[in-house]
């Protein structure tokens, strides 16, 4: 109890200061002696860990983990804080101070989750951005925000680690992930459930394939032909394989035929700019006849050396072959080959 006047410490219990013999004066102190009671919603949990430590399925005390001497110097330092802080609470962790962010790190990982389930989408990219937040805060709540005071210094430091953990997601998907890329669809595939303008997921290693079977998605840079009088969207687009090396293809009464057999209509649609008859066509060794979608400017007549020229590929030209449908999600699923 202390003394109002000396502010002496004395024991508890006594009327009157040891050291000035002012009289002492206190509210009594009601001391809870109850140890603090287990969440109802635990009680469960923890009956069922009892069990798995009664059969020996789980040991009964789990050692903590021994954390390098190096790992816990290196940690109390700003700069290999934010090293460690690459995986999201390591610098915490090796200090023993993982609980002050064990929810910023789950919340870390639900988003990320959630951003890589909807990549390609704005909202992919919107809970993307907010995962590279989140990771910047983790790494800035280590020691930075006890090393500066001032708002402006904190700004700056979380603006930095903002752009550092940005650069870090970017350089993961450009170098470990650079197998995989997206697509935009240029054609309608009603029996595959694909429709102009779906996004594709593709997979550049296998656009390396020796052979690309009929009824294949590929990935395929686009271009204008024929003298600028038959164009698409330039650029990288998913595109539907109709024939292969060796056969001959042509276009009668609206449907393809290849070597003499007509194709369902289902599974290769022709398409619009392709609907009138076109002669048939070789389709060398090592290249493919792909079916995509062009525009024709005004009425030029589309001839067979023109349907050549925009559908006839060489197999080197074939940036990726498709995998799966990747957007919207309500026909997510994977593509299969016709034959």
């Amino acid at each position: 109890m202390r003394c109002q006047r000396c502010q002496f410490e004395n024991i508890p219990g006594e009327s009157r200061c040891f050291r000035c013999g002012s009289a002492l004066e206190g509210a009594a102190i009601t001391v809870d002696v109850h140890p603090p009671r287990m969440a109802r919603w635990k009680r469960p949990i923890r009956s069922v860990f009892r069990w798995l430590r009664r059969q020996s399925i789980l040991p009964e005390a789990i050692a903590s983990p021994k954390v390098p001497a190096f790992l816990r110097i290196m940690s109390g330092n700003a700069l290999a804080g934010i090293l460690l802080s690459i995986v999201p609470g390591l610098a915490h962790f090796v200090e023993g101070r993982f609980r002050e962010v064990r929810w910023w790190v789950t919340g870390w990982i639900v988003v990320l989750l959630v951003g890589v389930f909807f990549y390609g989408s704005g909202t992919g990219f919107l809970f993307l951005g907010f995962a590279v937040g989140i990771h910047s805060w983790i790494a800035f709540n280590h020691m930075l925000i006890r090393e500066h005071n001032e708002a402006r210094e904190r700004f700056i430091d979380f603006g930095m680690l903002l752009v550092f953990f940005g650069l870090l997601y970017f350089g993961v998907r450009v170098t470990v992930l650079r197998d995989f890329v997206l697509g935009f669809s240029s054609r309608t595939i009603p029996y595959q459930n694909v429709q102009q303008g779906d996004i594709i997921l593709a997979r550049r290693s296998r656009a390396r394939a020796d052979f690309h079977k009929r009824g294949s998605f590929v990935l395929v840079t686009l271009r204008e032909v024929g003298a600028r009088r038959v164009w698409g969207v330039e650029g990288e687009m998913v595109a539907h394989v109709v024939a292969v090396g060796g056969e001959t293809i042509e276009v009668t009464d609206g449907v393809f035929v290849v070597n003499g057999r007509p194709l369902d209509k289902e599974h290769f649609p022709v398409p619009q700019w392709l609907q009138r008859r076109i002669g048939q066509i070789y389709v060398p060794e090592g290249s493919y006849f792909i079916n995509v979608e062009y525009n024709v400017r005004g009425n030029m007549a589309v001839n067979t050396g023109l349907v050549k020229e925009a559908c006839v590929i060489e197999g080197s030209r074939i940036e990726a072959a498709a995998v799966m449908k990747w957007l919207p999600l309500s026909r997510r699923g994977f593509l299969k080959a016709e034959e």
